[in-house]
């Protein structure tokens, strides 16, 4: 059996963002999605998308170098 996987603190939108990114990224996680398109698909301002960006990159999940995302793997516990 696997251990389970520990996901950092975050918001919804931080999630929702991180969930849009996983399903839209490449084989590597790459993204090129717009911050407009992005905001549009989770219903959200801009504000709140920086926000949600900002909570994922503390948590170390997404990296991120506009206009290009990359989501990273979540922590396995030990």
């Amino acid at each position: 059996m696997r251990p389970a996987k520990r996901l950092p603190r975050a918001g919804a939108a931080a999630w929702g963002l991180y969930l849009v990114l996983v399903s839209v990224g490449d084989a590597q996680g790459l993204s090129y999605y717009a911050d407009r398109t992005l905001g549009r698909l989770l219903s959200i301002a801009p504000e709140e998308l920086a926000a949600a960006r900002a909570q994922l990159l503390s948590a170390g999940v997404l990296a991120y170098e506009p206009p290009l995302y990359q989501v990273l793997g979540l922590e396995v516990a030990p």
